[in-house]
Formats: C-alpha cells, structure tokens, sequence
C-alpha cells in the first residue's frame, strides 16, 4: 500500500491537505467504474489514491486520467467522499440513492485541462416540461409554459375535438413509410422501430426518435456495455476497438458496403486475438451493437454484427 506524501495537484497549489496533519496516502484496490462519468471522452481512469489525516479522516480522492479530456481527477466534496469505505472495498455508488449517479469532470481553473473536480449530476425538469437538464443549467427556471391558441377556423372548416385531433396527428407520426410504398401502422410507445433491407442485403433497424429520458437509458447501458469489454481487452485491443467505433463507422458510413466488411473483419480478428475471452467479448460486442442501432438513424453507420469469429 502507498504511504507516501500526496504530490497532487491539490498539495502543490498549496490547499489544506498539504498540512503536517497529513499523514498517508493509500490506494484503491478497486477501478472507479468510469462508465459514470459522462465526459470522460471513452478514456480511462488509473488506480484511485486517498489522502487521509492520521485519525483516518479523507481530504481527497485523486487518479490520473488516460486519453481523456483531462489529465487529472480530483474528488475532494464530502458527499462524494463517502463512496469511498475502504480501501480493499469496490466504490460504493448506493449512497447516493440512485439506481445509476451520473458525475461530470469540471476543470478547476478556466481554459486549464489539466486538473478537473468530479462533480455529480442532478437533473431537474426543463422549462417546457418536455424532458430533463442538468441542475444549475441556465435554462433550469421554473418557468410555466402556456400553450398557442388555436388558429380561428373557417365557416366551412369542421369542428373537430382536441382529442381526435391529438389522435390524428400521434396516428400520423406514428406511421412509417414501408420500400413498398404501403403505409403501415406502428406501435405508439416509444421507442418505435422498424426493420427494412439494405442495399446490401442485411437487415437494418431503422430507429425513430427517442425521448431525453429513454436515451439517456440506452446511452448508460451502452457505456456499461463498453465498460466490460474494455475489461477484457488488452491495452493495444481497446485502441483498436476505440478506432471501429469513432474511425471505422464513420468511413463505413461514407464509403459503403466494402469498408463495413474490413471493420467486421478487423472486429473478428480482435476477438480471435484474445483467445477464450473472444467469445464473451463477440456476445457483449452484439449487444452493445443492438443499443448503438436503435440510437443511430443512419443505417450506413451502423456498427456490425459478429455472428461467428
């Protein structure tokens, strides 16, 4: 375990942790589950170190940052100091109270991207009523929103009901064109989903427009997704799978059919490569595929299935 002085940013900018009370610094046995942070860029967080007082008191929690926007986390807020028990034991999000806390990295001084604070996220309702935004946002008012009038109708316009009205216009956007040119009647529940054939061949989901709240969800589940799969890769295998979601799926998005091949092959050397871990990592892959699809409209860039390795 590291007993060493603390040489973070916080000491060297002269905060009271560099005080003589200071007596130790210890590591986390446990990886902070990055898939919490919400801009974090797909970049890594190194082993997590305290810095206690010598009655066992924490000032702060620090650990370097990997391809990240920053190169340094510092947590030094009490509230989010109680996530850390003990040093042998995982970061413990239940104290929050929430089936998954979202955090934030805010540098610590303006235009400087060295040092960030975590902050937790907390969302409120928007002005409109219609979704949710961070706490604190400068559009977070408690504003009511008055609906328009309704235009004035013609003599020979018809009075139809709000209701109807409501129906026809959800009956409507609800709907989707088939290749066929029929029109066929979805599900009113969101999400709305419909598959057709691509010129290629293969099947693709074509995704409908999702509420704040429902992709919020699917975003968190596909950050867990990766998570876990960079846990199984090797440190030269998470490169290249970074490189075929950001790289690869936009040149397969803009030079077709061919180079979704190459990022499927290269997919399925990946997954060979890491030997009995390969098949955990081709069903996780799939699934966090499945999640990507029904956020990504453009059924060009959507990220591949592996069926076989």
């Amino acid at each position: 375990m590291d007993q060493s002085p603390s040489q973070s940013p916080l000491t060297q900018h002269g905060s009271d942790a560099s005080d003589d009370h200071v007596s130790r610094r210890e590591k986390i046995l446990h990886q902070f589950p990055r898939a919490h942070v919400t801009n974090l860029g797909g970049g890594t967080i190194g082993p997590v170190y305290l810095t206690l007082t010598q009655d066992g008191q924490i000032l702060f929690a620090e650990a370097q940052l990997h391809r990240a926007p920053f190169k340094h986390m510092v947590i030094d807020s009490p509230e989010l100091l109680r996530m850390f028990k003990d040093p042998s034991q995982p970061v413990d999000l239940n104290v929050f109270g929430h089936p998954w806390p979202e955090f934030r990295l805010e540098p610590r001084e303006a235009l400087n991207f060295d040092v960030a604070r975590l902050e937790r996220l907390q969302y409120v309702r928007s002005a409109d009523k219609t979704g949710l935004i961070v706490k604190g946002h400068t559009y977070a008012t408690a504003i009511e929103v008055t609906p328009p009038e309704a235009a004035p109708r013609r003599i020979s316009q018809p009075s139809i009901s709000t209701e109807v009205q409501s129906t026809r216009q959800s009956t409507r956007k609800a709907s989707k064109t088939i290749d066929t040119g029929t029109r066929e009647s979805a599900d009113l529940s969101l999400p709305i989903m419909s598959s057709r054939r691509s010129p290629g061949g293969y099947t693709v989901v074509v995704a409908a427009e999702l509420d704040n709240i429902t992709q919020a969800g699917f975003e968190a589940e596909m950050a867990a997704l990766k998570e876990r799969i960079f846990d199984l890769l090797s440190a030269n295998g998470q490169e290249t799978y970074e490189w075929v979601l950001s790289t690869g799926l936009k040149r397969q998005g803009k030079e077709g059919e061919k180079f979704r091949n190459k990022v499927a092959d290269t997919l399925r050397h990946l997954f060979r490569q890491h030997g009995g871990k390969g098949r955990e990592l081709l069903t996780l892959h799939n699934q966090y595929a499945d999640k990507q699809r029904r956020l990504e409209k453009r059924w060009p860039y959507h990220l591949p299935h592996i069926d076989e390795i």
